[in-house]
């Protein structure tokens, strides 16, 4: 399995003034956070290649296409090729997601549902191992459009790749009815240098572009997605969703809200038990 390219910075020196080192970069990342546009560093974001071994093609942030509905199609929240539009007419093609990082053993997983056509529809996420099937969870759906936050409980172990998959079920008879997008995920440990960091960050945000510069997706855009949910008529919270989504090409959904639902009902498989036996 491809495995990503991660930049770790160690101490650089000897134990008396390494702690001064990392002291001063701490305070040099804080001093710009608070000036700078939030963007995410992608150079941590490996992409994949487009012959994916196990599919047989490249993952897909988005489920519409040029015979999709713009206006009825899914965005996972992720990383990914191209820009991403929702407007009718406009997307013509998928877009790729590319694989991201968490530093976070259970991360939240980030979708933008539109007004489905159909009520009391639900959804399904799974995760997977390599071709083995770790957790599966059933999520019921709101009627109203917006992004939505999964938070599965299965941990995720350090440096192993996970493969999910989110489809909302409007024909649970016929799988390949369904609007599907994928993605990957791996847990990395925090490094010395990005530990002092979030340590000396002074408030949330500051967290959040810590995140974004290390390219940390998938906790950059929690936190700042707790920020969003609980301030949505902050004008500064606002903007810094804004650029971070713009960043990856998702800046067609930058203004939807955050729409609290999906209260799981999960199935955890006994995948992960055949381990002990």
């Amino acid at each position: 399995m491809k495995t990503f390219q991660y930049i770790i910075i160690g101490l650089l020196a000897s134990c008396a003034i390494a702690p001064r080192q990392i002291q001063a970069q701490s305070l040099q990342v804080l001093s710009n956070t608070h000036q700078q546009t939030l963007q995410f560093n992608f150079s941590s974001t490996v992409r994949q290649d487009s012959n994916d071994e196990r599919e047989g093609r490249p993952p897909n942030r988005t489920s519409g296409g040029s015979r999709s509905n713009c206006l009825q199609q899914i965005v996972a929240m992720v990383p990914g090729n191209g820009t991403v539009d929702v407007r009718e007419n406009k997307c013509v093609a998928q877009s790729e997601s590319f694989p991201a990082l968490t530093v976070s053993a259970t991360p939240t997983f980030w979708f933008y549902l539109p007004a489905l056509k159909e009520p009391n529809l639900s959804a399904e996420f799974v995760l997977f191992e390599g071709d083995r099937l770790v957790y599966k969870q059933a999520v019921p759906l709101s009627e109203t459009p917006g992004a939505i936050g999964i938070r599965p409980q299965q941990s995720l172990e350090t440096g192993k790749q996970y493969r999910w998959f989110f489809s909302v079920l409007i024909n649970p008879q016929r799988p390949s009815q369904n609007p599907v997008v994928e993605g990957s995920v791996e847990r990395v440990e925090l490094n010395a240098t990005l530990k002092s960091q979030l340590k000396a960050a002074n408030s949330a945000r500051d967290r959040v572009a810590i995140y974004a510069s290390h390219g940390i997706w998938y906790d950059a855009l929690t936190e700042l997605g707790e920020l969003y949910r609980t301030n949505p008529q902050n004008r500064k919270v606002q903007e810094d969703w804004a650029d971070l989504l713009h960043s990856v090409g998702l800046g067609a959904i930058a203004r939807v809200p955050i729409v609290d639902c999906c209260q799981p009902n999960e199935t955890m498989l006994g995948v992960l038990l055949d381990d002990r036996k």
